[in-house]
């Protein structure tokens, strides 16, 4: 249902009223966010970036939800009172944001000259995060659409209304084309500042696809990316894709979705809109 609501509301006429401001924070300062859907290799990405000695990571906190919080309070509530945000509001609600990141990462340390939020489900609120910071990237982490379901389906995720999706294949089909299609309309509607990584890519070129997710950064690259399942084994991380981001790059889920076809193929109609639009009709 928020999907929904979320794509009646984010188009050209609702965004031409939004109240226009500059962003008093530069590139640099903005955050940066991780986002796909998930089982896209947002873990892996992850694993990689906070291996770079001048990023830190924040892992599936959903801090952007407390800005959302603020504005349903608001008389419009969200999403409608995004066009009527003041310069002062925005401000504030970068200011708690900031605030909330400072209780899990130090972004005021000198030795961290970025710092990446990574939440992939923040794919959805990729409008209000432009809104309120209209400087922030977006890493959006791509596999194949048939891997992406079939993973999601077949994984035991700790249940909440979002991974309540999942629990067909049906289902999970239909969720991934929602979000993937809103996805689409805010990158239609909004200048976003996006930088696309296909899992496949990274597989196949490593140091390519992370050369490039640097200069997107602008930051330089450093051997430290390789080696990232050495630092990935010194961390905690809260998602089902421990065990493999803490080894070597492995090659076994890629393509997996071929072993099942024949489970799938009543969804390839529905899903190769996204198989053309990144790529992998060839």
């Amino acid at each position: 249902q928020k999907i929904n609501i979320l794509k009646q509301s984010f188009i050209p006429s609702n965004y031409s009223a939004w109240h226009k401001h500059q962003d008093s924070l530069t590139s640099s300062d903005s955050p940066v966010f991780l986002v796909g859907f998930p089982r896209s290799g947002t873990t892996l990405l992850d694993q990689i970036l906070d291996s770079h000695p001048a990023i830190q990571t924040l892992e599936e906190k959903p801090l952007i939800n407390l800005i959302e919080e603020q504005i349903n309070a608001l008389p419009d509530d969200y999403p409608s009172a995004l066009a009527e945000l003041s310069a002062e509001q925005v401000k504030e609600f970068q200011r708690i944001y900031l605030d909330a990141v400072n209780d899990y990462v130090d972004i005021d340390s000198d030795k961290v000259e970025l710092f990446i939020d990574k939440l992939p489900l923040n794919l959805a609120e990729a409008g209000l995060i432009h809104r309120i910071f209209p400087n922030a990237k977006f890493i959006f982490a791509l596999r194949h659409p048939c891997d992406v379901c079939l993973s999601c389906f077949m994984q035991h995720f700790v249940y909440n209304p979002a991974m309540g999706n999942f629990t067909s294949l049906k289902d999970t089909v239909l969720a991934y084309c929602n979000l993937m299609e809103l996805w689409q309309q805010y990158t239609d509607l909004l200048p976003l500042h996006v930088h696309p990584i296909r899992y496949e890519d990274l597989l196949h070129d490593f140091d390519k696809e992370t050369k490039k997710l640097m200069q997107f950064l602008e930051l330089n690259w450093t051997n430290e990316l390789a080696s990232f399942n050495e630092t990935a084994r010194k961390r905690y991380i809260q998602t089902p894709s421990y065990q493999q981001v803490s080894e070597p790059l492995y090659y076994s889920a890629k393509y997996r979705w071929h072993r099942y076809s024949e489970y799938l193929a009543p969804y390839l109609e529905q899903l190769m809109p996204f198989i053309r639009r990144y790529g992998y009709n060839s």
